[in-house]
């Protein structure tokens, strides 16, 4: 036997059983202890044991499991970005540390974690949600082992959740080519207009939509710039994750793109213009190009409640707004535009992310593919009597 920190093997003299435990101290120094076995399986039982004796022995603050996350927080500050750690802990604040917070970290075991899971289940939480507050949780207990506070991780038995067949899901079946375009009919001269434009002619995440301003935008080179993204999410503050409404980072070095602006993207922003200067708007470079009905930058509570009115006055299926990157990139790829060209315009961090989430979606792709190969395997044979190019010449 070979764990971490854990060692069983059998001296070839004298033919004993020996185990020993290693650990590290929180001055860095390796501290290990060594025993003898009447038999394997004794020294394999014994060696845990001793291993734990070293781990509670070298542990020289003992931690609550609201300290540890404190502390947790803050160490990955440097490694996450904002918004994702807010959210993570927003979730383990909300519906772990009510439990766990108070109590000492060394004594929460396996079968308590369970059986919180289980309630959690049973709350009718989500099980996207649930498998994010798993995985956070994992990591807490991960980050506790690495500095000593626990022996073991207890998050290690709880496997992820699945959806039970039939359940609901958030993710909606993309519009089909009908829908999209009597969409892009219906919000022409809207407030919607040029962000419906957006998100299906380009498959723009709704982030770097809300971000655009009229110096991304270049009408005579026929470029729309991507650089930026403006997110409605929570924030780290000094008591707890907040939320506001924010400028940032692109979600990846990949997302930073330069698009083709097509005629009827470059028409829906003259239109957009045209209808701001109306409302008393100023349009300079710095300007959003999507604001709120006081011409500021329009706030994701807003956006929601006009998208909803937008499809449900035009009779159309509703689908998130994060659906409508889905729905260009399938139909981008139904067009004949290659896999590789749509990852590129989409801003994916790689290819096997586009060949994931839409090579399945799109049927022509794997059409085209066998189609290809039978007509190289069995060419369509000439047709009696035709004369073949410099034959009997």
């Amino acid at each position: 036997m070979r764990a971490k920190g854990r060692y069983v093997w059998q001296n070839k003299q004298t033919g004993n059983w020996m185990y020993e435990a290693r650990v590290m101290s929180s001055f860095g120094h390796c501290i290990k202890k060594q025993r003898r076995a009447a038999s394997k399986k004794e020294a394999e039982k014994k060696v845990e044991l001793l291993y734990q004796e070293l781990l509670t022995s070298t542990t020289s603050v003992v931690q609550t499991f609201g300290a540890v996350l404190i502390e947790y927080g803050k160490f990955k500050e440097a490694y996450v970005r904002e918004s994702t750690l807010a959210n993570n802990l927003y979730l383990l604040e909300k519906y772990v540390a009510p439990q766990l917070g108070p109590r000492n970290i060394q004594e929460i075991a396996p079968r308590e974690l369970a059986e919180l899971f289980d309630k959690l289940s049973k709350s009718k939480l989500k099980v996207g949600t649930l498998n994010k507050l798993r995985a956070v949780l994992h990591a807490v207990f991960s980050y506790a082992v690495d500095f000593r506070y626990v022996g073991s991780n207890p998050m290690k038995p709880i496997k992820a959740f699945k959806a039970a067949p039939g359940s609901e899901t958030q993710i909606q079946k993309p519009w089909s080519l009908s829908e999209a375009q009597h969409a892009l009919r219906a919000s022409n001269g809207t407030s919607l207009d040029f962000f419906i434009h957006a998100t299906l002619t380009y498959g723009l995440r709704k982030g770097e939509v809300l971000a655009l301003k009229w110096s991304d935008i270049d009408f005579d080179s026929g470029e729309i710039r991507i650089r930026r993204s403006r997110s409605f999410g929570r924030r780290l503050s000094p008591s707890s994750p907040s939320s506001d409404n924010s400028e940032g980072e692109l979600k990846t070095q990949a997302a930073r793109r330069d698009l083709a602006l097509t005629s009827p993207v470059a028409l829906s922003l003259l239109r957009e213009r045209e209808r701001q200067q109306e409302l008393g708007f100023s349009i300079e470079a710095g300007d959003f190009i999507v604001r709120g009905p006081s011409g500021g930058p329009l706030c994701d509570s807003t956006l929601r409640r006009s998208y909803n009115v937008f499809c449900a006055s035009n009779g159309l299926r509703r689908i998130r707004i994060h659906d409508h990157r889905h729905t260009a990139a399938v139909l981008a790829l139904e067009s004949g535009a290659s896999p590789i060209e749509t990852s590129y315009g989409l801003g994916h961090s790689s290819f096997e992310i586009t060949k994931r989430i839409y090579a399945a979606q799109v049927p022509k792709l794997a059409r085209a593919f066998s189609e290809k190969l039978s007509d190289a395997l069995w060419p369509m044979p000439e047709a009696p009597g035709a004369e073949r190019e410099g034959v009997g010449q």
